[in-house]
């Protein structure tokens, strides 16, 4: 007679336990995750990012993305993660719907607002919060909707720049191994340096040496002018000048010319009073003025006698 109480209140036990799991079950599923519409990457043709009351907009033009107003040259990794993250977005989870948007940095001044077009249509529009403590999901609301999410991945720092962060630096681009000739221009006039092929040395393909030497035939030095070329080679400025034109800069202090199969210009002028730890420049590449760092622009300002061999115990040779 035990053993049969001991069953009943065990079946009882057992039947309460699972009416309370079904009743859970349906307080958590009383929500639905809401459904976020498709879009492509290619689609998208305008984006906004507003954070701490400052909007960057973002334009694309001619398959590359442009920082407006100014029209400065987005940088395309940078733009891919924006895009990737726009259009893969997925909630996972309903985090609140108490409206403590303090808790997940939703709250003004700190939730970083996102809208994205396709044409003149909004195809994407939320807010992002801060990154969840699995680090692997980030805290966001979609739209007009109060609720806050959880949404896959952590992608807040993607979204979290300035504009300068965004701009593509890139203001010279050359090709080392079809560089043939440069020139260097100074209040002193200007020296020619070409690349020739060096009297009785061979490369291991059997065809002649090339040494960079000064146009009245004088042999450079060739580690100095490889650290002069390398500089260049793949420049990037600090940030680009607003409010400058290149035509605004005047007349330049240093200007390097260099030919690879292309023709490519590079200008630096005076240091500015407001900007002494840099120097306004300009490339051929780039239509916008820029800043170099003092250190880029004095390595790369070399007089060409710095580029000729020394005598030794380390004295120009002023006959060369």
């Amino acid at each position: 007679m035990r053993l049969k109480v001991e069953y009943l209140v065990l079946i009882g036990i057992i039947a309460a336990l699972a009416i309370y799991l079904s009743l859970r079950s349906n307080d958590r599923t009383q929500y639905e995750l809401p459904e976020i519409p498709e879009v492509a990457a290619k689609d998208i043709t305008r984006i906004e990012i507003t954070r701490q009351k400052s909007t960057i907009e973002l334009v694309k033009k001619d398959e590359s993305w442009l920082i407006q107003p100014q029209g400065y040259p987005a940088d395309p990794s940078r733009m891919e993660a924006i895009l990737a993250t726009i259009c893969t977005l997925k909630v996972t989870a309903l985090a609140s719907e108490a409206k403590d948007y303090q808790r997940y940095e939703l709250d003004d001044g700190r939730g970083i607002q996102v809208k994205a077009f396709a044409g003149g249509s909004l195809a994407r529009e939320f807010e992002i919060g801060k990154t969840a403590p699995s680090f692997r999901h980030t805290f966001v609301r979609l739209g007009d909707d109060p609720r806050v999410f959880h949404a896959r991945e952590n992608f807040r720092n993607k979204f979290d720049l300035e504009a300068a962060a965004l701009q593509d630096k890139n203001v010279l681009q050359l090709d080392m191994a079809a560089l043939q000739s440069f020139g260097i221009q100074t209040q002193a006039g200007v020296v020619e340096f070409i690349r020739a092929a060096a009297a009785g040395d061979e490369t291991q393909a059997g065809k002649p040496a090339s040494a960079w030497q000064r146009s009245d035939g004088q042999i450079a030095d060739q580690a100095a002018v490889e650290k002069l070329l390398g500089s260049v080679a793949h420049l990037k400025c600090r940030r680009f000048i607003d409010g400058q034109t290149k035509e605004s800069l005047g007349n330049p202090i240093f200007t390097l010319t260099l030919n690879d199969g292309g023709s490519h210009t590079l200008s630096i002028f005076a240091q500015q009073e407001a900007d002494a730890d840099s120097y306004p420049a300009t490339s051929s590449a780039s239509p916008f003025a820029f800043y170099l760092t003092a250190g880029q622009a004095e390595q790369i300002m070399q007089p060409p006698e710095d580029l000729m061999p020394q005598e030794q115990g380390g004295k120009k040779d002023n006959k060369s």
